[in-house]
């Protein structure tokens, strides 16, 4: 397992399109200009006694209703490309949603709770899951002053709550393979509104270690609530390590954060190259049981480099794989860094996960979770 030794770190140390949630108003419609299509979000459906149950499903598990000859089609191996894809930046392949897929004629009242529904059909298609989807266009059309037919329309809390049922139509197969391919980031965007909620949720039970949390504040100037599982393994002048262990999965969730400060007031160049030598120079403070051991980027590998916008403020993201020099030992991480032009610094939030027996996107996505948190909470300011 890794391990800390305790030391004084001298040097500065570190650490597709989108879709805002749409409205409950009825008809409302949002343009989307690069596509020329819309996406629309139609009213609430409640029970006679407006109850519903609480929804089912564990974070990232939907719930496909397609038509049999598409899934076991052309359609279905373009869905599974595209909206299956996997997660990035994991060493072995692990699919963005553990997913089942059903008839529409299977979607029995147990499957009706899962919080995540992606309901796919075809104008010309005889199978029920057309069925379900060419009767949520016809409402939408008869309310709608519009005659442009919607990429997708989305229901909120339709069998149970909270949940998010997604309809796509498309005039035929052919046309369905090229909408998912176009739009595949703007579709699992959707299908992640519920299930992003289910993870923050996540992160926010076991409640917020008050310590850690004003030392974020004081130290680093950063509201960041650090939730109670996570402790402190290093602090030291720019930077603060926390890990949480998962003994029964025997899991290590890790999260640098960090600052590096300009120097004679000129920031350093925010690029791959600067972030890979500040976490390495991190990483020689996390060990092994292997005498020698630290922990490296792996560069032999390819790392993905990419630029997000938050709230108006250009974001660098990197991914990759870490290994433990002289040991069999790694896995993946993840790197957000801006430029906190305020304070004069750079802003880094980088997380990596150690867990040789089991997957590692639920780590990944709780730690891209909570430094999303972090980010989206200080770049509003």
């Amino acid at each position: 397992m890794l391990r800390v030794f305790s030391c004084c770190l001298i040097i500065l140390c570190l650490a597709g399109c989108s879709i805002s949630p749409a409205n409950d108003n009825e008809g409302k419609e949002k343009n989307t200009q690069q596509s020329g299509t819309t996406e629309v979000n139609i009213p609430k459906k409640r029970s006679s006694n407006s109850y519903l149950p609480q929804s089912t499903g564990r974070i990232d598990e939907m719930i496909l209703v397609l038509g049999e000859s598409m899934w076991k089609g052309a359609e279905g191996d373009t869905l599974r490309k595209y909206i299956l894809r996997d997660y990035e930046g994991l060493p072995q392949s692990e699919p963005l949603f553990d997913m089942r897929q059903v008839d529409g004629v299977e979607l029995s009242n147990i499957l009706k709770k899962v919080a995540t529904i992606f309901i796919v059909g075809v104008e010309d298609g005889t199978d029920k899951a057309s069925e379900m989807v060419r009767e949520q266009v016809r409402i939408y059309q008869q309310k709608s002053t519009s005659d442009q037919t919607p990429l997708y329309l989305t229901q909120t809390d339709v069998w149970a709550s909270p949940q998010n049922v997604v309809y796509m139509m498309a005039a035929n197969r052919e046309d369905l393979k090229s909408k998912l391919k176009q739009y595949q980031d703007k579709i699992i965007q959707q299908l992640y509104k519920i299930e992003d909620s289910k993870m923050v949720n996540n992160i926010k039970a076991p409640g917020y270690n008050a310590n850690l949390t004003q030392k974020m504040k004081d130290k680093l100037m950063l509201d960041f609530k650090v939730p109670k599982n996570f402790l402190e393994a290093l602090d030291t002048t720019n930077c603060v390590w926390l890990r949480m262990d998962e003994n029964r999965q025997e899991a290590v969730s890790n999260l640098f954060v960090g600052t590096l400060p300009y120097e004679e007031g000129k920031a350093p160049p925010l690029n791959g190259e600067t972030i890979i030598n500040v976490r390495d120079l991190l990483g020689k403070y996390v060990k092994s049981d292997t005498k020698g051991s630290y922990m490296y980027s792996d560069t032999i590998l390819p790392l993905e480099f990419k630029f997000e916008e938050i709230d108006g403020t250009p974001v660098f993201k990197t991914m990759g794989l870490w290994r433990m020099k002289d040991d069999f030992i790694g896995g993946p991480f993840i790197n957000y860094a801006y430029d906190d032009t305020k304070n004069k610094r750079i802003v880094l939030l980088d997380g990596f996960v150690y867990a040789p027996k089991v997957g590692k996107r639920l780590f990944m996505r709780r730690l891209d979770m909570m430094i999303r948190q972090v980010l989206m909470s200080e770049l509003k300011k």
